[in-house]
């Protein structure tokens, strides 16, 4: 799989600083960026989920093993396009079925033994990331952004808080397959 661009962030600038509750000041807002970047990376380490839109490139060969489904490698917001030896697949010609935990694609049949080139884009936009996931990425947003050491006392902050966790662990997938 190869990613070619990344989306906008999944939470805006103004969410996050209404979250963090810094008013109307905008002199933190690269702090605030670079902080909201790393709650996303950390929400994407604990799901094993691709949380930021990326758009992506792979390639399968289709065989009648699953009468032609494509089983996506990360959830997929959309396919952008299908490819046989350069040519564009008709939209007509398969089927995205998709869910938060299984994505796949259905392809006609006459694609059968061929090597398919599939464009998509995974991760979640902001109309589209799931109230738990936005929930604990502005939760660690918070936690990064008020403790500016890895120690407080009682508790590490480089450890996931409890509520995050909690937000966090249904969403999370494993690379164990069927």
């Amino acid at each position: 799989m190869k990613t070619l661009a990344f989306g906008e962030l999944p939470l805006t600038l103004e969410l996050a600083r209404q979250h963090l509750r810094v008013g109307d000041s905008t002199h933190d807002d690269a702090l605030i960026l670079s902080k909201l970047e790393m709650a996303v990376a950390a929400a994407e380490d604990m799901t094993g989920r691709i949380i930021r839109e990326r758009t992506v490139v792979f390639n399968v060969l289709l065989t009648t093993d699953d009468t032609l489904l494509v089983q996506l490698p990360a959830h997929t917001s959309r396919v952008t396009e299908l490819s046989v030896a350069g040519e564009s697949i008709p939209e007509d010609k398969y089927t995205h079925l998709g869910s938060d935990y299984d994505d796949t694609l259905l392809v006609d049949g006459q694609y059968e033994g061929k090597r398919v080139i599939v464009k998509a884009v995974v991760g979640y936009s902001q109309s589209t990331i799931p109230p738990a996931i936005k929930a604990a990425i502005l939760l660690i947003l918070g936690t990064l952004y008020d403790n500016e050491s890895d120690q407080i006392v009682g508790r590490a902050v480089s450890e996931l808080s409890l509520t995050a966790e909690k937000l966090l662990l249904p969403w999370r997938v494993t690379p164990y397959g069927k």
